[in-house]
């Protein structure tokens, strides 16, 4: 256990909390919705591996994990959320550019689907183990199969993640233990707080009635304020 500094004997030596906090910063990673034309074009290669917040060096880093034989999980991923599909780097002219085929065949960037794209996106982004990973919107282009799928990959690393959503389903994977509401006050304020203030006294009330947790949080919620 590190301890940054002890008030009872020395004043706090704020140069550590900072530097913790930056550390932490720069080692993770924020992953918004990609930029899907950029990541269809070849890109020169870099070598960098700290992923794009809209993916748009995907290809790079992809690459690079390939190289290095950390793929196969990533594979693994894409064939539970999308059936026959592969996906693999090439590179040309000094240019790295993503190839998908499906069932054997190879598909032209427009026929690719963005959810495929975005599930590759947060599927290497874990696996770069960043010391945080946040992901803004998840669910957008990711159909319910493809999101229950990258719920369980998320859920299975031991790396802290946040994710913004506004997904029913989601919201009720993840629970009352790991949802917090954000919402705006009377001033115009963000507020971020539990569900409820009593979690065990929701999850009796939810089964008494029968109600999904996510019906509470987007219909019942709301009403009570």
């Amino acid at each position: 256990m590190g301890v940054l500094y002890d008030a009872a004997t020395a004043p706090p030596d704020l140069s550590l909390a900072n530097a913790a906090i930056r550390m932490l910063l720069e080692g993770s990673v924020l992953l918004k919705h990609p930029d899907i034309g950029a990541i269809s074009e070849p890109q020169p290669f870099t070598g960098g591996e700290r992923l794009d917040v809209r993916a748009r060096n995907l290809s790079q880093v992809f690459y690079r994990l390939s190289a290095e034989g950390r793929t196969e999980h990533i594979g693994t991923v894409l064939r539970e959320a999308f059936g026959g599909v592969a996906v693999e780097p090439r590179s040309s002219a000094g240019r790295v550019f993503l190839v998908v085929r499906e069932r054997g065949v190879e598909l032209p960037p427009p026929n690719v689907a963005d959810g495929l794209i975005k599930s590759l996106a947060i599927a290497s982004a874990a696996d770069l183990k960043p010391a945080l990973l946040l992901i803004d919107e998840i669910e957008n282009s990711l159909h319910l199969k493809a999101l229950k799928v990258i719920y369980d990959v998320l859920n299975s690393l031991e790396i802290p993640v946040i994710v913004a959503t506004h997904s029913p389903l989601l919201v009720d994977m993840a629970g009352p233990e790991r949802t917090l509401v954000v919402s705006r006050d009377g001033d115009g304020g963000t507020v971020v707080e539990p569900p409820h203030s009593d979690l065990e006294k929701l999850r009796r009330r939810l089964e008494e009635l029968d109600v999904a947790f996510s019906d509470y949080i987007f219909y019942q919620r709301t009403r009570e304020e």
